[in-house]
């Protein structure tokens, strides 16, 4: 009886370290660092990321997370704002566009002076459920982007730390 017991000990250690690393090993293949590219922008994301399919929006993207993560683009050509009547918009700041912008949301922001990103936080409702998010502008040769970061509002604090990260590693390559 003892023998058995050992036994069923032993098998019941194996088989949770063996989940243990199982799940260690998938939890580190989702969580490593994976490029995405929407037109000329990069970001580098975890692999946990897919992209959706926004084919009435060429100027907007979404990227969705299996840990309830999105980040949304949104790019505003320099040749879409001139159409629109905005004067020489490649001479505007990222200040000037970045303002401009929370204006035509009606965003209230609070914003976020981080590590040289031109950033800002807000919250938003829907279905009940509560989202902060935080967006980062920049600009390109060739138009102004809009990146926001969103989690639940009750997970922000955790997730802000990789969204700054994410952020920082933005580039843009130049078409060829």
């Amino acid at each position: 009886m003892k023998t058995v017991r050992r036994i069923l000990i032993l098998a019941l250690t194996l088989l949770t370290l063996t989940s243990m690393i199982a799940c260690s090993a998938v939890q580190s293949i989702l969580k490593s660092p994976k490029d995405f590219a929407f037109q000329e922008m990069v970001l580098t994301l975890d692999s946990s990321f897919t992209e959706m399919d926004v084919k009435e929006h060429e100027d907007r993207t979404t990227f969705f997370s299996l840990s309830a993560v999105s980040v949304i683009i949104i790019k505003e050509s320099f040749e879409e704002m001139a159409d629109n009547d905005v004067d020489n918009p490649s001479q505007y700041s990222v200040a000037d566009y970045q303002k401009a912008f929370i204006t035509s949301n009606a965003y209230d922001v609070t914003y976020k002076s981080i590590e040289g990103l031109s950033a800002y936080t807000y919250e938003s409702e829907s279905d009940g459920d509560s989202y902060k998010f935080f967006v980062c502008t920049y600009k390109s040769e060739t138009a102004f982007w809009s990146v926001q970061f969103m989690s639940p509002a009750k997970d922000y604090e955790k997730n802000e730390a990789q969204f700054i990260e994410w952020a920082k590693a933005i580039r843009f390559e130049t078409a060829a």
